[in-house]
């Protein structure tokens, strides 16, 4: 079961694409998602699919977790998941 915290941010300075979708990685160390939310994750060598958990005890600083339950404390950066394509009827 994914656990979703609701949390708003300001994000002006961050570059978006029309949609107002934010097109750059974000540094961990400036602002991480929000808990249980799904985003592209890196370490530098490989992009993940997996979401922030800040209460977790093995992280120093919590802890990473991709869908197959794949647990990292390296990730450096992050992205949101962006829209799915919507196709006109």
């Amino acid at each position: 079961m994914l656990y979703t915290r609701i949390e708003s941010y300001t994000l002006d300075a961050s570059p978006r694409d029309s949609k107002g979708v934010i097109v750059e990685w974000i540094k961990c160390s400036d602002r991480l998602p929000s808990r249980g939310k799904m985003v592209l994750g890196t370490q530098g060598n490989y992009i993940f699919f997996c979401m922030y958990d800040p209460f977790s005890a093995l992280g120093k600083d919590g802890l990473w977790v991709t869908e197959d339950h794949i647990e990292f404390d390296n990730i450096t950066h992050w992205m949101p998941l962006p829209e799915l394509p919507r196709e006109e009827l």
